[in-house]
């Protein structure tokens, strides 16, 4: 037992001799991994930096300052429907002056809302079954506020567009020359005349739109298989829709705000409570959408998209 205590106590001072040397030859390196007040505070302050930077989001972005326009700020519920009443997009828009900013949120379509008998819908078939004002108040679940307009954009809104735009155009990808339907199969007429409206004619390139040119448009697209290389209908129709809104927010600005009631017959084709008295209140910070600053707030959750909104008015 005597040789295993003195064994113990050598092989402990040999250790403390070893562990000291050790202790000496490296104290500089050794120090440096420490932990001093400055380095804390220096860990902290990055720490915090990379939990900023990772936080960053839609509501982090820098937007306009000083003076705003005072002109309000307002919430908005755009859809978009298909020629066969599907709804293709659903956005949340909201309008605010004092920010000079327009903040939009896609919403998606697969979201579900409560109907009227406590089940889950989602929102495409929400959207499809209630009207404007039961979807605008709906939202609310969704982004946390109820838009105070609403509006329902389909191909079918475009006859009333063109028939209150001041000469609106579009272009016309290639010339339209089709046998009017009416005549299908005869071969013959009376004196040997061919009537006037035998055929249907649409030049090709940037042309003023009437409701005849619309119609004419309709009809080809509508029964035409493309052979002619032409596409759908329904890519055209929006093609139209997203152009004639452009120059209704742009070149038709000074005509529609200074006749409300223009302006609202312009937008009777669509589902909307955008009304004459409506406009006419709110029709300058609406006209406001396409020179305000946009920023795009990607949906999350609804506690998330709310505060990415809030942090955007701040």
């Amino acid at each position: 037992m005597a040789v295993s205590l003195r064994n113990f106590f050598l092989t402990f001072v040999l250790a403390l001799a070893l562990f000291g040397w050790l202790g000496f030859e490296y104290y500089d390196e050794l120090e440096s991994l420490l932990p001093t007040a400055d380095r804390e505070v220096s860990e902290e302050s990055s720490r915090d930096e990379s939990s900023s930077e990772e936080q960053s989001g839609p509501g982090s972005i820098m937007l306009p300052g000083g003076e705003g326009d005072g002109l309000g700020i307002l919430n908005g519920l755009a859809v978009t429907k298909n020629e066969k009443g599907e709804v293709t997009k659903a956005v949340f828009v909201r309008l605010n002056s004092d920010r000079k900013a327009v903040l939009t949120c896609d919403l998606p379509l697969s979201a579900v809302l409560y109907n009227d008998v406590g089940a889950l819908v989602p929102l495409r078939d929400y959207l499809r079954i209630y009207d404007g004002e039961t979807a605008s108040m709906a939202i609310a679940t969704l982004v946390g506020y109820h838009a105070d307009f609403y509006l329902e954009m389909s191909p079918d809104a475009l006859d009333a567009l063109v028939e209150h735009l001041s000469q609106p155009h579009f272009l016309i990808p290639q010339e339209i020359n089709y046998v009017n339907p009416i005549y299908a199969g005869v071969t013959e007429f009376p004196g040997g005349k061919v009537p006037a409206d035998y055929w249907k004619h649409v030049d090709a390139g940037n042309i003023t739109m009437t409701g005849e040119v619309l119609a004419i448009l309709r009809e080809h697209y509508g029964s035409c298989d493309g052979s002619d290389g032409h596409g759908s209908y329904a890519a055209l129709a929006n093609s139209m829709l997203n152009s004639f809104m452009d120059q209704l927010m742009t070149e038709q600005r000074t005509v529609m705000l200074a006749d409300p009631e223009r302006f609202a017959a312009a937008l009777s084709g669509m589902n909307t409570n955008m009304d004459a008295a409506f406009l006419a209140e709110w029709g300058k910070l609406l006209m406001k959408y396409e020179s305000y600053k946009k920023v795009e707030i990607t949906y999350t959750t609804r506690d998330a998209t709310l505060k990415a909104l809030k942090d955007a008015d701040q």
